[in-house]
Order: structure tokens, then C-alpha cells, then sequence
């Protein structure tokens, strides 16, 4: 065992070990001979780019701040991929470990919080899980998804779900199995990403939790310790949803995507799509999400905005897993 290796955490059914402790409430598990991923933190103030002159594999159209630079660049060398996010960190991949060089002069939580999305996504898709940019929440045995992008209500549904006592599997990225019979969902990080709003709603006012970051509008609430539970087993999927809150009373709708339709929903909606190019896994990820349409419906859900109708949203998505369960 690498003795470096001083802290160890439990996450999308991974065993991580680490010479980094994490600021976020990430569940912790004891040391393990042979870790799903090692992960060597280091802290450096000059990027070691010698990398840099060879041809990048993929560029992000998001740039940074100043316009001068992609906010991501993947380049690959024979053994391993950089993922290289200028003025804060690089981050060198291979199939069992992940080295960051970190900068000392950017915000310690916005490195953490690309680490934990933007990395740990990309590594996820090399181990050919599917990673979607969903919430999840446990009905009974079956899983159930929310995939959408920011604002569209993914996180109050699944928080409406937690606050009733509904297990979370996971919230903004869920990870998915996909077996020859069946895919199922891997539990994720132990908090949500939350907004003053829904931390009133669901959570209470006075509740005293930490931002995601420096001025971030959102804050991190820990599930499982003193609010809500977390899944603990790997359910099977039995539906993806995609919410539509729409500024009308109208009635709650539920209505099955064609093929076609679902399969333009999950690419959409995927957190590492784009930077699989640089991983050549663009068609056999392809094939993996045509595998998960034809074992998991995905369905539009439309409902009126407004807090007090997220019970009876709640109450017909149940009603629409069981009647998928029965038939």
C-alpha cells in the first residue's frame, strides 16, 4: 500500500485513497491494498507544460476569465491524458491514478469542486460508466432520474423527495452501469448543492452551511447527518425523467421520448461528452447510451411552477415507477 496515501473515501462505488483531504463531506472507509483510484495531490506555483507544444486533443469552447485561454485543454502522451485548466490546475489521468498539480494562488474549494465534477466525470467515462448531469432518488428498490441542466428543477425535485424521506443517489451527476440486463445507479457525494430558497423550503432557515465557494450562490448541505439519508446499495434504474416547470397551472403530464428524442436528451444532457474525443471512446459510448434506451424509458415531466405542487409531482412520478414496475 502506498503510505502516502493518508485519507480514504467510498464514492460511485469506488474506493479512493489519497494524500488530500477533502473540504467536502465525502464518506470516508478504511485503507485498501488495492484502491479503485489513487489520487496524489501536490501543490505546484509553475505548470510543468512541456506537454503543451504537442496537439491538443480537445479544447472547451469556454474560455477563461481574460478571454486568453480554453478553460479546458486535454492533451495525450503515451501513458496517461492532461487535463489542463490554465491559472489553476493540471491534472494527469491514467486508468488507476490521477496527479494534480494544483495552484496555490486559486481558490482551494474551485480546484476540489473541478476535481469532483469535471474530473472525476471524465475518469468515470474511461471506466465506461455513463455519467449524466441528473439528479437521482431511491423509490422503494428502483432508482429514478432528473436530468436537466442548472434551473430547471432537477435538485428541488430531488430534494422534495429527500425531505419525505426518500433515500438521494446522487445529486447534479449521476453515474450509471450499464449490464447486459439491467443499469444500474452508483451512489454518489453525500451533500446537495442548494439555493436560499430551497434551503427555506426543504431544509429550514436558520440551517448554517457553507458555499460551494468563494461568492457561489449555492451552498453544500450534507445529507444523512441530521437531514435526509443517503442510498447505500447500487439500485437498478427504472426511469429518467426531464423536468419542465412551466409558468401556468397546468395539469401534471408524464410522456415517454422516442428513441430518437432520448437518445438527443442523454448526449445533451452528459457531463464529459465532448472531451470523450480525446479519449477515443466517442463511439463505444455511443453504442452504450443506445444499450440504456432500449432497458430505461426516459419521459418528459411537465408540471406548474410552485412550490406546493412538487407533493403531487412527487406523487405521480411514484405512481408512474410502480405502474413501470408492474408492467
Amino acid at each position: 500500500m502506498n503510505q502516502l496515501l493518508s485519507n480514504w473515501y467510498h464514492c460511485f462505488n469506488l474506493i479512493i485513497g489519497t494524500n488530500y483531504a477533502f473540504v467536502r463531506p465525502l464518506q470516508t472507509t478504511v485503507p485498501s491494498p488495492a484502491p479503485s483510484l489513487q489520487l496524489v495531490w501536490q501543490t505546484q506555483s509553475h505548470s510543468n507544460d512541456s506537454w503543451s507544444a504537442l496537439p491538443s486533443l480537445f479544447q472547451s469552447q469556454r474560455r477563461t476569465i481574460d478571454d486568453k485561454y480554453h478553460a479546458l485543454t486535454i492533451y495525450g502522451l503515451p501513458n496517461y491524458k492532461v487535463a489542463h485548466f490554465p491559472y489553476m490546475a493540471d491534472f494527469y489521468i491514467d486508468a488507476q491514478t490521477i496527479t494534480a498539480h494544483v495552484s496555490p494562488h486559486q481558490d482551494p474549494n474551485l480546484i476540489e469542486s473541478t476535481f469532483l465534477k469535471d474530473i472525476m466525470a471524465m475518469w468515470l467515462e474511461t471506466q465506461l460508466y455513463i455519467v449524466l448531469h441528473a439528479s437521482s432518488v431511491l423509490i422503494d428498490k428502483y432508482a429514478v432520474g432528473f436530468i436537466a441542466q442548472s434551473g430547471q428543477g432537477k435538485t428541488s425535485l430531488a430534494a422534495s423527495f429527500v425531505q419525505a424521506n426518500y433515500p438521494l443517489v446522487t445529486d447534479d451527476m449521476l453515474a450509471l452501469q450499464i449490464t447486459t440486463n439491467q443499469t444500474n445507479t452508483l451512489p454518489g457525494y453525500q451533500w446537495m448543492r442548494v439555493n436560499d430558497e430551497q434551503i427555506t423550503q426543504f431544509i429550514g432557515s436558520k440551517a448554517q452551511l457553507e458555499p460551494v465557494m468563494a461568492n457561489h450562490p449555492k451552498k453544500i448541505a450534507p445529507v444523512g447527518s441530521g437531514w435526509g439519508q443517503m442510498a447505500t446499495n447500487y439500485p437498478q434504474l427504472a426511469c429518467l425523467y426531464l423536468p419542465e416547470r412551466v409558468h401556468a397551472d397546468i395539469p401534471i403530464k408524464i410522456t415517454p421520448l422516442s428513441a430518437r428524442e432520448a437518445l438527443i436528451s442523454l448526449v445533451t444532457h452528459s457531463f464529459a461528452a465532448n472531451a470523450m474525443h480525446a479519449f477515443d471512446l466517442v463511439d463505444s459510448r455511443f453504442q452504450r447510451l443506445n444499450h440504456l434506451i432500449k432497458q430505461v424509458p426516459v419521459r418528459k415531466l411537465q408540471y406548474p411552477h410552485g412550490w406546493h405542487h412538487l407533493p403531487h409531482v412527487r406523487t405521480a412520478i411514484i405512481d408512474d415507477v410502480y405502474n413501470l414496475a408492474r408492467g
